[in-house]
């Protein structure tokens, strides 16, 4: 019993089941120790660029962005937390075994939980974001812009010994809260076996896109959009035979769901998202087009924040693995057309107002195409990197 004054923590065994709960209070108060907490310094830092964003965005910007902040959804940047408080020093260590601090990483643990979900966002439902896609059109009116290249497989779709490159532009503007605007271009360059390589710039699309559905709880919303293809603004020598100067018009509606809402564990990161579109060309020989799509998600940052922390590295917490579908099936009189079927799997990574996608481009079938292709994107916010400029709704109330 000599060496019983070195202890930190002794227990007189009076009552057995008095001993056992003295006992596993030790062990979880050694438990909640700082230093046996991997992850928590990061934990921390998240916590408090949480709070800026809070801070930051509570009074400006789109209501959208608010909410985001207000979820945990932004964050600012990195240099803005020198601006905080600095923590107040440790509790020093004494005969109550490390219990008042416990008790104060407990505190913090819980209010963490409140605000951890990802600090990337781009399309926001309750907890999920949902990443910008690379094939699919995005799902819901937001303020943003990209660049994207894409060296798809031959037949997409110029004839199958064709090889085709492309540069896609991307800009959209929000009216009011719901509702935005969009324009997309493409130029191409098509390469033929043994003959010289052709240049052009595809049909420009307008889009107009209204989101119906906003059920956060459920991580689900729902938009309507319809696309107008401009006839005449392309050049004839990288469409294919009949497409040029003739326009479409194409009523499309958009769906995301997250299944965070539903008690499966590792599973809740998953979602998914989609598109169903219908193209009603001016007039032949231009065919009519059904285009549904789809796309597959699992977001490692949903994981992190709100099933389970893995202290993953930094580069690891921002990837979100997706696989999209695409098909396209003529409705009516054919006019040479074939059904195709493209899938596209690939991985995103989301900084700060940023995502950057890549995707390989699988044709599924011998009319889709011949080979492999990629497609890589460059994917900024304006709500998030100019909240209070570009970055706000038109018709915003103040």
């Amino acid at each position: 019993m000599s060496p019983w004054s070195e202890y930190d923590c002794v227990i007189v065994n009076r009552n057995v089941e008095e001993s056992v709960a003295q006992m596993q209070a030790i062990v979880t108060a050694e438990r909640l120790r700082r230093n046996r907490q991997l992850g928590l310094a990061d934990f921390v830092s998240r916590l408090r660029d949480k709070v800026i964003a809070v801070e930051r965005f509570g009074k400006i910007g789109s209501r959208k962005t608010r909410e985001r902040a207000r979820a945990g959804q932004l964050q600012p940047s990195r240099v803005a937390s020198a601006h905080l408080p600095r923590p107040h020093p440790e509790v020093k260590r004494g005969q109550n075994c490390g219990r008042v601090r416990g008790g104060a990483v407990a505190l913090l643990i819980a209010y963490i939980a409140l605000f951890t979900t990802s600090a990337r966002a781009f399309v926001a439902a309750g907890d999920r974001v949902f990443p910008g896609t690379l094939i699919l059109p995005q799902i819901a009116p937001t303020d943003e812009a990209y660049i994207q290249g894409a060296t798809p497989f031959s037949g997409t779709p110029v004839p199958l010994d064709f090889r085709r490159t492309d540069a896609i532009w991307f800009f959209g503007k929000t009216l009011t809260e719901d509702l935005a605007i969009r324009l997309r271009d493409v130029y191409t360059r098509l390469d033929p076996p043994s003959r010289s390589s052709r240049y052009g710039w595809q049909t420009l699309t307008a889009n107009a896109q209204y989101e119906a559905i906003l059920d956060g709880p459920h991580e689900f919303l729902f938009s309507v959009g319809v696309d107008r293809q401009f006839g005449g603004t392309g050049k004839a020598r990288v469409q294919p035979p009949g497409f040029s100067g003739v326009g479409a018009t194409v009523p499309s509606v958009y769906f995301g769901k997250g299944l965070g809402d539903l008690d499966i564990g590792y599973l809740r990161p998953l979602a998914i998202s989609g598109t169903f579109g219908y193209l009603i060309a001016d007039k032949s020989p231009r065919p009519d087009v059904l285009m549904p799509g789809f796309a597959i998600e699992y977001s490692i940052p949903y994981l992190e924040s709100k099933v389970r922390a893995l202290d993953l590295p930094d580069l690891i917490r921002g990837l979100t693995p997706i696989t999209e579908l695409f098909l396209t099936t003529p409705a009516g009189q054919e006019h040479g057309t074939t059904t195709t079927a493209l899938i596209a799997p690939g991985v995103s990574y989301a900084g700060e107002g940023w995502q950057f996608g890549i995707e390989a481009m699988v044709p599924v079938t011998r009319t889709t195409g011949k080979g492999l292709g990629v497609t890589a994107q460059f994917h900024v916010w304006l709500d998030y990197l100019f909240p209070n400029s570009i970055g706000r709704p038109v018709f915003s109330s103040p």
